[in-house]
C-alpha cells in the first residue's frame, strides 16, 4: 500500500526520528509527487498522527523572503488513537522508537497503564492502534 498518505507519514516519522527539519510542500512535490501536502497532513491528523506546523522563511527567486509551512512529528510521540468505552477514555500511543502502550485519561491527565508497553516493527495504522486499545479494554472486564 504505497499511497501518498503512507509515503508522507513514513517520511515524517523518519525525519522526526533523525531530528531533521520538517517537510515542506516543495519537498513533498519533488520527492513524492504530492501536490497537496496540506490535504495529506489533514488526512494523517484524522488518522491520529500528531503533526506540528511551523512557518519557515524561504528565499524567493526575486530575492525576497516568504514563509512556507513545514510539517513535522513530535520525535517522542508519533501517533495515538483515542477511544471511549463505558465512560473510560483510553488511547494507544506509538512513540518514535516504535514502542506502543496504552494510556488512560485520569483526572490528573493521561497516565500510562502498567504492563502495556511493547515494541512494534513499523509505524502502525490507526485501525491497529484502535484495536490495541479495544483489546486492552476487553481484557480488563
Amino acid at each position: 500500500m504505497n499511497t501518498q498518505k503512507f509515503m508522507i507519514a513514513k517520511e515524517l516519522v523518519r525525519r522526526g526520528r533523525a531530528g531533521e527539519p520538517g517537510l515542506t510542500q516543495l519537498e513533498a512535490l519533488t520527492q513524492f509527487g504530492v501536490g497537496r501536502l496540506a490535504s495529506r497532513i489533514f488526512d494523517l491528523k484524522m488518522d491520529g498522527y500528531i503533526i506540528d506546523r511551523k512557518m519557515v522563511p524561504v528565499q524567493k527567486a526575486n530575492g525576497e523572503t516568504a514563509e512556507v509551512a513545514s510539517y513535522s512529528v513530535d520525535p517522542k510521540c508519533v501517533c495515538h488513537w483515542r477511544c471511549a468505552y463505558a465512560g473510560v477514555f483510553l488511547r494507544a500511543v506509538q512513540l518514535s522508537d516504535l514502542s506502543v502502550f496504552i494510556e488512560q485519561d485520569t483526572e490528573y491527565g493521561w497516565k500510562e497503564e502498567p504492563g502495556t508497553r511493547r515494541s512494534a516493527d513499523r509505524v502502525l495504522e490507526h485501525e491497529e492502534l484502535l484495536d490495541i486499545a479495544k483489546t486492552y479494554k476487553a481484557a480488563q472486564k
